[in-house]
C-alpha cells in the first residue's frame, strides 16, 4: 500500500499565512523543524482535518483526504490517525484506565488485556492507571496521551512535541519503544521536534518549515549535521541555582541565525565546550510544568 502524502494548498489566517507544495513518500518517517511560529503544528492540523480553512489537494497514498474544488473532506475520525500535540488532550474527570479504553473502543482491532498491559509498561504509565487525568504531571499526561493514540491501531501517527514535558529518561526510554512498534504496525510517522535526539532515532527524512513554506528536506543525518554546523557559541556567565536560571553569553559571529530573530517558547542547544554527548535542548522560556 503506498504511503504517499501529497499536499498542494494554503490557509491564511490574521497574521499568518501556510502555503505548502508537498510529496513525501511515508514509508520512511519523517520529521519536521523549524522554529516557534513556522507553521508546524498547522501542517499537522491540516493534515488530521482540523484546519476547515485550508484550501487545496490532500491526499494520502489512493484516498483523497480533502479537495476543495470538489467539495470533498474525508471527516478526521475516518483517516486513520493517531494524533498527539504537546498539550495532552485528555478526557477530563476520568482515570488513566478510562481514557485508554476509550481508545480500544475506538481502535479497528480488538487488542487483549495483555497488549494493553504491556504498552502500559513498555511507556511507563503502568503505576498511574487509576489516576484521574487532573492528577497527572505534564510528562506523564503526554505518554498517555501517546499510548492512547498507539491503542487505536492507526496508520499514520502525527505526532507534534509529544514528549517535550519528559526527562531524558523517559525521553529515551519512550522514543525506544516508540521506534520498535512502528516497525511491528508498519505504521508510518511525521513526527515534531526540536530534539536532535528524537529526529535522529525515529526520522529517516527530514523537512524545514520557516514562514509557513517547507524551506528545505534531506536526510535527518544530513539536516542535522547542517543545522549543527550552524549553532551558536555561548559561554555561561552565571548560575541562579535558587530560581534555576542560567545566564549565556553568545558569540554572534557563530551564529547562523541571529539571537536577536529568536522568541520566547524557541529551544536551543547547549554543549559543554570540548565534552562529547553533553548536548541539551532548552528553552528560551520555562515550561509550565516539571519535567517528570
Amino acid at each position: 500500500m503506498s504511503q504517499r502524502l501529497v499536499i498542494d494548498g494554503m490557509l491564511s489566517r490574521p497574521g499568518f499565512r501556510l502555503e505548502v507544495q508537498l510529496d513525501v513518500d511515508l514509508d520512511q518517517a519523517v520529521g519536521l523543524f523549524g522554529v516557534t511560529g513556522a507553521g508546524k503544528t498547522t501542517l499537522l492540523r491540516i493534515i488530521a482535518g482540523l484546519e476547515p480553512a485550508f484550501t487545496g489537494h490532500l491526499q494520502y497514498g489512493a484516498n483523497v483526504w480533502h479537495d476543495r474544488a470538489k467539495g470533498a473532506t474525508v471527516p478526521t475520525h475516518l483517516r486513520r490517525l493517531g494524533v498527539v500535540f504537546q498539550d495532552a488532550r485528555l478526557l477530563p474527570g476520568r482515570t488513566v484506565m478510562n481514557n485508554l479504553r476509550f481508545a480500544i473502543e475506538r481502535s479497528s482491532s480488538t487488542l487483549s488485556e495483555s497488549q494493553l498491559a504491556t504498552l502500559a509498561n513498555d511507556f511507563s504509565i503502568n503505576a498511574v492507571l487509576d489516576h484521574a487525568v487532573e492528577t497527572l504531571s505534564g510528562g506523564e499526561k503526554q505518554r498517555v496521551s501517546l499510548v492512547q493514540a498507539l491503542l487505536t491501531r492507526p496508520k499514520l501517527l502525527l505526532l507534534d512535541e509529544p514528549l517535550s514535558a519528559n526527562d531524558l529518561g523517559h525521553r529515551r526510554q519512550v522514543t525506544t519503544m516508540l521506534s520498535q512498534w512502528l516497525l511491528t504496525e508498519g505504521a508510518s510517522l511525521l513526527y515534531v521536534s526540536h530534539s536532535s535526539d528524537e529526529l535522529q532515532l525515529l526520522t529517516r527524512v527530514m523537512l524545514r518549515m520557516a514562514s509557513g513554506k517547507i524551506m528545505e528536506r534531506g536526510a535527518t543525518a544530513d539536516m542535522l549535521a547542517q543545522l549543527s554546523a550552524h549553532a551558536a557559541v555561548a559561554s555561561v556567565l552565571e548560575v541562579d541555582g535558587a530560581n534555576g536560571r542560567v545566564t549565556l553569553q553568545w558569540e554572534q559571529s557563530h551564529v547562523g541565525t541571529r539571537i536577536t530573530d529568536l522568541s520566547p517558547g524557541d529551544r536551543i542547544t547547549v554543549s559543554r565546550e570540548g565534552e562529547q554527548g553533553s548536548t541539551v535542548g532548552a528553552s528560551l522560556q520555562p515550561q509550565s510544568e516539571q519535567d517528570q
